[in-house]
């Protein structure tokens, strides 16, 4: 039995798909490029961490109980 590559490559089997489908996927794609972009833009702006600051000095569970106490300061007045 002679097994073809092309039949279980998952990249060409999407690419075919799209070019079967209408327009807006082209429109859709271009959207989706133009958000991607945006993301990786602000990528960057996260990865540039000044100098100075411990990305290691971080308390995820003290964080997340300043929010918590933010949050119920802020909710409905409390007598």
């Amino acid at each position: 039995m002679k097994i073809y590559p092309h039949h279980f490559n998952a990249e060409s089997d999407l690419i075919e798909s799209l070019l079967n489908h209408d327009s807006s996927i082209i429109y859709s794609s271009s959207k989706i490029d133009s958000l991607l972009d945006e993301f990786a833009g602000e990528l960057i702006l996260l990865k540039s961490i000044p100098p100075g600051i411990d990305k290691t000095d971080c308390d995820p569970e003290e964080e997340i109980r300043l929010i918590e106490k933010l949050l119920y300061v802020n909710s409905s007045p409390h007598p």
